[in-house]
């Protein structure tokens, strides 16, 4: 059964349409060339501050908070991106409305807005192709937004875990093993709760012999008391 669930998840999670970086990279590379261009933010920076609205952007390798203006004017963490995922939809819209911010240090490719949208117009298949990651990636947004407010904690995090069971995970045994590339305390942070929040849910997993977890580690023992 555990296996059966584990294959489900890995087939039908959104995350599945993202995993193949380096196929995405030699596609962009093919069609942009030198204008498809690599930069390494630190944890903490935000993407392209001053011009974010001028680039269109894919995450090689890290995590990407993404952020808007809550009603007090404070910057809010609505949802976040991982690796494989363009972000800044914007360009093609002009509506600049969230702030991008590298939760770790983290690898991104952009291309300007004026060089993607020529392209768009002279090639119908990209435009299909864009057509078709718009409404994929909203989608993942969607359901990241909706676990990332709902208040149900231990839900959040299980969701995030299931983020990982694409391209960082094994099967063994009937367990599950995934390497995270984040610790504890930056889960926490994307997921909007506190560390000590998020250190009660791992605990009463761990307790109830749930999971096993380490600072980058984790080991799902019981794959579906986990996801229940």
């Amino acid at each position: 059964m555990a296996r059966e669930l584990y294959d489900r998840i890995l087939n039908t999670h959104h995350r599945r349409h993202f995993y193949d970086i380096e196929s995405t990279v030699n596609k962009f590379y093919d069609m942009f060339g030198n204008d498809f261009k690599k930069i390494l933010y630190l944890k903490g920076e935000y993407i392209e501050a001053e011009n974010v609205k001028d680039k269109f952007f894919f995450l090689e390798r890290g995590k990407i908070a993404i952020k808007h203006d809550n009603y007090m004017g404070k910057d809010m963490i609505c949802s976040f991106v991982f690796p494989g995922e363009f972000f800044n939809f914007s360009v093609f819209s002009n509506e600049t409305t969230f702030k991008y911010e590298a939760a770790i240090n983290s690898c991104v490719y952009y291309v300007e807005k004026d060089k993607i949208l020529k392209y768009l117009n002279e090639n119908n298949e990209f435009r299909g192709y864009i057509h078709n990651l718009i409404i994929k990636s909203m989608d993942l947004q969607m359901i990241r937004q909706g676990y990332t407010s709902s208040g149900n904690h231990r839900h959040s995090f299980v969701s995030f875990v299931l983020e990982y069971f694409n391209g960082a995970s094994s099967f063994k045994d009937g367990q599950v093993e995934i390497e995270l590339d984040v610790n504890y305390q930056e889960i926490a942070y994307l997921l909007n709760m506190t560390r000590e929040t998020l250190s009660r849910i791992v605990n009463e997993l761990k307790d109830k012999g749930v999971i096993e977890s380490g600072r980058r580690y984790l080991k799902i023992i019981d794959l579906e008391e986990f996801c229940s």
